[in-house]
């Protein structure tokens, strides 16, 4: 098995936002030739935004948490228009979202522009239930040309600790 890549570079003053198609023709030897898939690409900046999550402390039912979210621009380029979103929550209440950067407003953030290299620290301040884990999943979308979607998102999944104090009631049997 072999492959071929190749890189080519736009016009001068090519749109952005254009579509380039390619498609290729391979022969090998006296072969018929192999016709690939045609692939659209589009003109214009790229990044690739990166989601992390984790939990800073051990969580107990009934009691306050902290979520933290970090959304990087792995570049090359400025992602544009970022919004942030926390969904859905389950094991726990949602009590307040804020970032580093932009404005938030319940379980959403519009965090602007981020460059390249660049990141954004999110808390997620929550209220956790009786359930014996909480799962929260935060997600990043921007309107400039994502390059891998793949990592836009990070599920936090953790187990929840009873609360203390409570009482164990056991029966006593005697002969």
């Amino acid at each position: 098995m072999g492959y071929v890549t190749f890189s080519i570079r736009p016009k001068p003053g090519i749109a952005s936002g254009t579509v380039v198609k390619n498609q290729a023709s391979i022969v090998f030897d006296t072969n018929e030739p192999i016709i690939t898939n045609e692939v659209d690409n589009l003109v214009g900046e790229a990044v690739d935004l990166v989601v992390q999550g984790s939990v800073a402390s051990p969580l107990v039912a009934g009691r306050p948490a902290a979520l933290s979210f970090t959304v990087i621009n792995d570049g090359p380029d400025t992602a544009e228009l970022v919004r942030f979103t926390l969904s859905p929550v389950t094991g726990a209440t949602l009590v307040i979202l804020s970032a580093s950067q932009g404005a938030c407003s319940g379980d959403q953030c519009q965090l602007g522009s981020i460059a390249a290299g660049g990141r954004v620290e999110l808390t997620a301040s929550l209220q956790v239930s009786g359930g014996d884990h909480i799962e929260v999943r935060g997600s990043a979308t921007t309107n400039t040309i994502e390059v891998n979607p793949v990592d836009n998102q990070a599920l936090v999944r953790q187990q929840v600790a009873a609360a203390e104090g409570g009482h164990l009631y056991l029966p006593i049997v005697s002969k």
